[in-house]
């Protein structure tokens, strides 16, 4: 049994030996192979980044224009309202004037037989034609607006492509 410890010691030595030399080899023939696969690995990686750089300064910029062409866009639509309630509240005062002037229902000549044979009231027909044309301006004036809302939209839409 005295004989068997240093066999096994020698196997043992020869054996790390060997993986040791194995190892040398290994690395004297996979080294130069890892520095080929890093170099192409870190070229790789700082094109990916340029690239991605790339990617993100041209997002930023078109980001920048679109939210330009917003605010211009948001710009015109506020000057075409504003046109267009201009525009709503000068109809409104002349429909004032022309109701002030004698209203909806023109009167007849004080000699005329037009009261007398009318199946109606004046003021109340007056009244009825006023609350009309009110409620029918309300729904263009709101109608204006939204097409005026929608051609700001519409030209806006074209411009960002």
């Amino acid at each position: 049994m005295t004989d068997f410890l240093p066999r096994l010691l020698l196997c043992a030595a020869i054996a790390a030996a060997l993986v040791g030399f194995g190892a040398v080899g290994a690395s004297k023939y996979y080294a130069p192979r890892l520095k080929a696969l890093q170099s192409d690995f870190d070229q790789f990686r700082g094109g990916v980044e340029a690239l991605g750089k790339a990617a993100a300064q041209k997002a930023k910029e078109t980001d920048e224009a679109n939210r330009k062409r917003k605010q211009d866009a948001d710009k015109e639509n506020a000057a075409a309202v504003a046109a267009l309630r201009s525009t709503i509240a000068g109809l409104q005062s002349e429909r004032a004037k022309r109701g002030s002037a004698g209203g909806f229902v023109s009167q007849p000549a004080p000699d005329a037989l037009g009261l007398k044979l009318a199946c109606y009231d004046s003021a109340k027909l007056d009244d009825a034609l006023r609350k009309l044309d009110s409620g029918v301006q309300g729904l263009v004036d709101e109608g204006s607006k939204a097409v005026t809302d929608l051609d700001s939209a519409r030209r806006w839409a074209a411009s960002v492509k």
